[in-house]
């Protein structure tokens, strides 16, 4: 499956990297230096804008499955996936960092107009998950499941442990 990630900082390269050995992954980036951190991967990685419909051309945008923008500028991450939308139909994700571009019901309609499928919020994921944590004493990871009435909780143990 053919996968093209906007964006080759810190999320952009860890998608990369847990998505390249079963999947074909394109990588676009304005920064060239951003591509040593690739060099490793078996992923192609392209030099330019995501907002750029010749790049996104040159990603191979109409075989996409799925188009993930995770730059660090929202509006971008908007603007990128609206143009892959126009483009072609990949399933579009939007990672963004302010709570205000989040769907609500009267952005949601909004944020269809831009051809965007899934919005991510990564910070408000971190924080569920230190709650999660932080309500468990001594968890050392914590998911909640059916609406919060089951919870999952990991707890290391001593080898001496009576468990």
């Amino acid at each position: 499956m053919r996968i093209v990630i906007v964006g080759g900082g810190q999320i952009g390269s860890s998608l990369a990297r847990a998505l390249a050995p079963a999947h074909e992954v394109v990588v676009i980036d304005h920064d060239r230096a951003v591509a040593d951190a690739f060099t490793n991967i078996d992923v192609e990685f392209i030099v330019g804008s995501g907002t750029s419909e010749d790049v996104l051309e040159r990603a191979g945008i109409r075989d996409a499955r799925f188009f993930v923008a995770t730059t660090p500028l929202d509006e971008v991450n908007i603007v990128a996936c609206a143009i892959a939308n126009r483009l072609a139909s990949p399933e579009t994700i939007c990672v963004v960092s302010r709570a205000d571009f989040l769907p609500d019901a009267k952005q949601l309609q909004g944020l269809e107009e831009f051809g965007i499928n899934r919005v991510l919020w990564p910070e408000a994921q971190l924080a569920a998950d230190i709650e999660g944590v932080v309500t468990a004493p001594g968890a050392i990871d914590a998911e909640s499941f059916a609406g919060g009435l089951i919870r999952l909780l990991e707890y290391r143990l001593d080898a001496n442990s009576s468990l």
